[in-house]
């Protein structure tokens, strides 16, 4: 699985952080893997079943949302985030 994000308007400063968190609806998410914004353009959280470091993550549960923590000086625009599963 793959989550792209589009990002504009960067400045990374301290950094800009892309974290995937899942939950089943009771408020209780769980962290997932993360990336790092540094430049506009799209940036990746990828997700492979076949990499055992991934698979901690997984199963991902059944609701998703990507939390974006910035540094001092960090910003950036968010574009479009699109969820692309491989069969």
């Amino acid at each position: 699985m793959v989550v792209a994000i589009k990002a504009s308007s960067v400045t990374a400063g301290a950094g800009i952080t892309a974290k995937l968190r899942t939950s089943i609806g009771d408020n209780t998410a769980v962290d997932s893997k993360t990336a790092s914004i540094t430049t506009n353009g799209i940036t990746y959280i990828k997700l492979n079943v076949n990499i055992s470091a991934d698979q901690t993550y997984l199963p991902l549960l059944s609701i998703g949302e990507v939390v974006l923590t910035t540094g001092a000086g960090s910003t950036a625009t968010i574009e479009a985030v699109w969820v692309l599963q491989e069969d």
